[in-house]
């Protein structure tokens, strides 16, 4: 419940941020000892340690997670998806050897993942949508390999390996379908961890790029 009323929240909010975010900045830093202000008409969540209004700040953060999150949660389903159907469906050696690696990336905590990766490569907004997409893909897989064993054992199943179809049409027309409600849980779980995820792991890509924190009214 606190995903989908956060998601509602920020891509209203984000829209006017450009028009909002100006207004605040111009109030911002103007007078002494603007620092640490409390939640006021002017500055609805206050200020921060710089004299910057939250307000503005989160608005125009949320921009960038806008992108990051979706982004990430379709990544993580079209991989973990094809990951989980072929392990699920195929079984034998290819589901042991998915499955080991899928438990060897989920035995790194994500964030530890996320951030190592960040601070290496220093990547655009695009690339840390793109990797926490790759990290959380391995616990989606796992979710969609148990639904295609489970749907593997059914009646209509078999039929189609009677008519003789191709595994991939079995996996893509016949079992896929099935697993919608599965996509959909999942693509807005992913998306709600995705903001936390990237809420914890952009701000050390400055770091990375030796870029200096902004200051003053910035």
């Amino acid at each position: 419940m606190y995903g989908w009323e956060h998601l509602s929240w920020q891509p209203s909010s984000s829209l006017v941020s450009p028009t909002l975010g100006c207004r605040y900045r111009i109030q911002t830093a103007t007078l002494p000892f603007d620092n640490y202000l409390p939640p006021s008409s002017v500055h609805w969540f206050g200020t921060d340690k710089f004299g910057r209004d939250v307000f503005a700040r989160v608005l125009a953060g949320s921009r960038t997670i806008l992108v990051i999150a979706p982004l990430a949660a379709s990544i993580s389903i079209i991989v973990g998806a094809i990951v989980g159907f072929c392990a699920g469906y195929f079984q034998g050696w290819i589901d042991e050897v998915l499955s080991r690696l899928v438990d060897a990336i989920l035995a790194v905590p994500t964030i530890l993942i996320a951030l190592a990766v960040v601070v290496s490569l220093t990547p655009t907004t695009i690339g840390v949508g793109l990797i926490i997409g790759l990290i959380f893909a391995a616990p989606v897989s796992r979710t969609f390999r148990s639904a295609v064993i489970a749907e593997a054992n059914l009646d209509y199943v078999a039929q189609a390996k009677l008519r003789g179809e191709h595994a991939w049409y079995v996996m893509l027309i016949e079992i896929l379908p099935n697993t919608v409600p599965i996509i959909v849980v999942e693509f807005s779980v992913r998306t709600c961890y995705a903001i936390f995820v990237a809420a914890r792991a952009c701000p050390f890509s400055d770091l990375a790029s030796s870029r200096r924190p902004p200051t003053g009214a910035s």
